[in-house]
């Protein structure tokens, strides 16, 4: 996995349990996001690791990635965790 994710991990680790649900969506659903953005060429255009400026247009992306309602609801949910 993406040593920022490790890093991630590791800081939300310090605040407990209740940010823990954050880290298991992620840690669960991200790979399966990176790979349907890599393959949809869209990965670039998506403020992952950092607070999005245009939240609204990251997600728009996200749910289009995935590739029936209920992937697109995992994909966004990541995305929020990530964010959150």
């Amino acid at each position: 996995m993406d040593s920022r994710f490790q890093r991630l991990r590791e800081r939300a680790g310090e605040l407990g349990t209740h940010f823990r649900k954050y880290l298991l969506i992620i840690d669960a659903k991200l790979p399966r996001l990176l790979e349907r953005l890599e393959a949809l060429e869209v990965r670039d255009r998506i403020r992952l690791w950092n607070i999005s400026k245009t939240p609204e247009q990251d997600f728009q992306l996200i749910s289009g990635a995935g590739v029936d309602e209920r992937e697109s609801l995992d994909f966004m949910a990541c995305f929020y965790a990530m964010q959150y």
